[in-house]
């Protein structure tokens, strides 16, 4: 993850009326913060719908620490949160639905 590249895309400009979908890790890798985070800015800015699936995979876990801010972010400029148990089990570390349902709430 050290030596990626940021890609060089630009993403359209927000609308009232968009609807933007975004997840996986992708949504919360590194080098595409610097697209990702100004987006979710304007995105906010325009009254668009940001819908938000982390997808989160065991596989990742270990990077969780260095990961979790993203998620975090993400799920604070999304208008909808979606994800499966096992993505809020794996990212919150409990298996306690009203906690997690609390740490998204609580993100905003």
């Amino acid at each position: 993850m050290q030596n990626e590249q940021t890609p060089s895309f630009a993403f359209p400009e927000p609308h009232p009326n968009d609807v933007f979908i975004f997840g996986s890790y992708y949504a919360i890798k590194p080098s595409l913060q610097k697209l990702i985070q100004p987006y979710l800015v304007k995105c906010k800015e325009q009254n668009t719908m940001v819908l938000y699936d982390p997808n989160f995979r065991k596989s990742y876990l270990n990077l969780l620490p260095q990961l979790k801010p993203f998620i975090e972010q993400n799920i604070a400029y999304s208008t909808i949160t979606i994800g499966s148990i096992e993505d809020f089990q794996l990212i919150f570390n409990s298996d306690n639905i009203k906690y997690i349902a609390n740490q998204i709430l609580n993100l905003g």
